[in-house]
């Protein structure tokens, strides 16, 4: 998320990109893992743009926001870091979870060929 320009934004709610982002929780564990070359971390940048897309993503209709979590040793609990990202960086109490749709059961990767 930290090439989340407002241009692009706009771009990607416009024409119903679905947005998975990555954000590792609170502050301290975001930025004990993602950092810029210079070693400062990037969760400030990350949330503000973050909190931009979702603002303009429901302006717009867009899709639901998606955020990715990697959870290594020394993390959180795993709920408190859903609570910080559900009400610390929020998201629209109406808006619902889309799930996307369950393939079928495959034997193995042959399957796939008819696809």
């Amino acid at each position: 998320a930290t090439l989340l320009t407002p241009p692009i934004v706009e771009f990607l709610v416009e024409h119903g990109f679905g947005v998975q982002v990555s954000i590792d929780g609170t502050p301290d564990d975001h930025d004990r893992h993602r950092t810029y070359a210079s070693g400062r971390g990037s969760y400030q940048v990350v949330r503000e743009n973050v909190e931009y897309l979702l603002e303009h993503n429901r302006k717009g209709g867009g899709r639901p926001i998606g955020a990715r979590v990697t959870v290594t040793h020394g993390f959180r609990p795993i709920p408190e870091t859903l609570r910080h990202l559900r009400d610390e960086i929020g998201r629209d109490p109406a808006e619902r979870r889309e799930r996307a749709p369950v393939p079928p059961q495959r034997e193995s990767f042959e399957d796939f060929a008819d696809i």
